[in-house]
């Protein structure tokens, strides 16, 4: 038993250790004080006087009575002797006081289903030091609670095997300890209550709510979630939702909104109103930058597409209780991909530098062989020796070589076969190569000289050709049913890459990819996916390099060219895989007596079948 609760004898005054810092109890000290005040006011001889004594006699008694009736109290537990225990009042820990400043967020994470992505945001939560945070699109399957790094998370998803939607709130360990329950309503909506000071706080978060797609059937079985929800909460209680809403909203409450109201903006205005409760991103004044939480595919600098979907709502009679609301930086799981990018690309381009280094020069003309090779390939000091029985080697091989194609050329002539005739004519005489004069033209005919000038006049031109205005502003959809991609597709997405192909930006050949065996594929497999589920791709895939070929001689005006990019091969590989299930998706819901735009029957597979049948 502590000291503090231990209990006091018959001959002891009840808890005197407690009442003071030092042994000297505490009537002692009042007694002492009066004796002071009498001798100051009525001199020396007051001290000795005996009405003085009894008076403070009956003074001192009601003082430890005092004392003795604050300090000790009946306890249900005192023993039958008639002692008595203090009850020490202790601070309640299971209450979560409001009057502090507490950081509540949301945040659509994009799934946290694959290993590792829980604890990153747990890392996240820490960094940016908020208390509770809501998350949506966890994909986690069925409810329940876990805790990692001292942070509590409740989710509730899917009871089916499919991972679809999912919801969860993430609470450190103070605010852990006040949580009356959790109610897990779908997998797009939950409760968890938590008893706080001055009134209880009801925390809400949904998730992933239907797109202007969805019919209007499923948006009212959302909404009636919602309803559901707050069925376990009371009016006089702090109920706060965070929303994935993915509705738009301007001017509904406050008057900072951000974006165009559309058909389920008016939708979450009705119920906001119906249920009472406040759009808080609306009411505090902060930059563009502090509003948006989505922003489109087709978004770019020259072209901003950037919407506010995500709201966070309060009942209106406590939105004076929200001091700030806006938008903090995350560290994307995009950063995460980008790393797993950057490794595997040094990995694979120093393993290519190191191991397929071409250390002997390569044939420049078709009539070379390789013994001319190897006498140019040795040491350059003997080169000069040997350089004259090089070019005569070289006059005597390329005068064979041509009789060789004469003589093949002979043959296709007699067999009267002109596409061959023409093809091995070509060979033999070399390809008329256009020659750039290395002039360009600006957009008022101006010759430009410079190479900064040159560089600047064709990003212009790029620009001008591959605009956002040449693009329709289809709006993004969100599908979450598609399966993860296997290994096989991988390899068959690989095999599938041409070679002698340049590389792009990140000197990644596509030759070299086909030599991983199955460890690296399942390395590569797993990447691939990851940027499935969360679509951030790393930067060198958002990049290419353009090359412009002439197309006539003499080309001056950056329209003459033809432009032809240089992509990742890597991210080829990725995007023949999206072919191939859009591919399979679209044959399957072609009509079997479709001809042309299908592998293997095309317009010729048709006139074949017609004049079968007529013969």
């Amino acid at each position: 038993m502590s000291e503090r609760s231990q209990t006091t004898g018959p001959h002891e005054t009840p808890n005197s250790h407690l009442l003071a810092p030092s042994a000297t109890p505490r009537h002692t000290v009042l007694t002492h004080r009066l004796n002071q005040v009498r001798v100051a006011r009525y001199g020396e001889t007051a001290a000795s006087d005996p009405e003085w004594a009894a008076a403070d006699s009956v003074c001192s008694s009601y003082i430890t009575k005092d004392i003795q009736k604050q300090a000790t109290a009946l306890s249900p537990g005192h023993p039958l002797s008639g002692e008595r225990v203090r009850r020490i009042p202790r601070f309640s820990n299971d209450v979560l006081r409001i009057n502090k400043e507490k950081r509540i967020g949301t945040w659509n994470v994009q799934s946290m289903y694959q290993a590792g992505k829980a604890a990153n945001i747990v890392k996240e939560v820490k960094r940016l030091q908020i208390d509770i945070l809501g998350c949506s699109e966890t994909r986690w399957p069925d409810s329940g609670h876990c805790t990692i790094d001292e942070h509590h998370i409740y989710f509730s998803g899917d009871h089916t095997t499919r991972n679809r939607n999912g919801v969860a709130i993430i609470l450190n360990k103070q605010t852990n300890e006040a949580v009356k329950g959790f109610i897990p309503i779908s997998s797009r909506v939950a409760v968890i209550k938590i008893k706080s000071k001055p009134f209880d706080l009801n925390i809400i978060q949904s998730s992933y709510a239907p797109t202007t797609e969805s019919s209007e059937q499923k948006m009212e079985e959302f909404y009636e979630q919602l309803r559901t929800a707050l069925k376990h909460t009371r009016r006089e209680e702090v109920n706060m939702m965070l929303r994935d809403m993915k509705g738009k909203v301007e001017d509904v409450v406050g008057e900072f909104g951000l974006g165009v109201r559309n058909e389920w903006g008016e939708r979450l205005i009705e119920f906001c109103e119906e249920m009472n409760f406040t759009i808080m991103n609306t009411f505090f004044k902060l930059p563009s930058r502090r509003l948006y939480t989505w922003k489109s595919p087709a978004d770019s600098s020259h072209r901003i597409i950037r919407n506010q979907i995500d709201f966070i709502m309060i009942n209106r009679r406590y939105r004076n209780t929200v001091v700030s609301c806006n938008i903090s930086q995350t560290s994307n799981h995009g950063t995460e991909i980008e790393d797993l990018w950057n490794r595997i690309k040094t990995s694979i381009v120093s393993v290519t530098e190191e191991e397929l280094r071409q250390d002997k020069q390569a044939k420049r003309q078709e009539c070379m062989t390789d013994a001319i090779l190897e006498y140019r390939n040795r040491d350059t000091e003997k080169y000069r020796e040997v350089h004259r029985r090089v070019l005569r080697k070289i006059k005597e091989t390329k005068e064979q070589w041509l009789q060789e194609k004469c003589a093949e050329i002979e043959i296709l002539q007699a067999k009267h076969d002109s596409f061959n005739l023409h093809k091995k004519i070509k060979e033999a005489a070399g390809r008329f190569q256009i020659r750039n004069t290395g002039v360009l033209l600006d957009s008022d005919n101006n010759t430009i000289t410079e190479v900064d000038k040159k560089l600047a006049r064709w990003k212009e031109y790029m620009q001008k050709l591959f605009g956002e205005e040449n693009v329709d502003n289809v709006a993004a959809t969100v599908n979450t049913e598609g399966p993860t991609i296997t290994q096989e597709e991988v390899e068959a997405a690989i095999k599938r890459l041409k070679n002698n192909k340049s590389p792009g930006p990140d000197q990644i050949h596509g030759e070299v990819l086909k030599l991983l065996d199955s460890e690296q594929i399942k390395l590569i497999t797993t990447f691939f996916n990851k940027i499935y589920i969360d679509g951030q791709l790393p930067k060198d895939w958002l990049m290419s390099t353009f090359i412009p070929l002439p197309k006539k001689a003499n080309a001056t005006k950056c329209s003459e060219y033809r432009i032809i990019s240089l992509m990742s091969h890597a991210l080829k590989a990725f995007l023949n895989i999206i072919q191939a299930r859009i591919y399979k998706r679209l044959d399957e819901n072609i009509s079997a007596n479709q001809f042309g735009f299908r592998k293997g029957l095309g317009t010729r597979e048709a006139l074949f079948a017609i004049q079968v049948l007529i013969q």
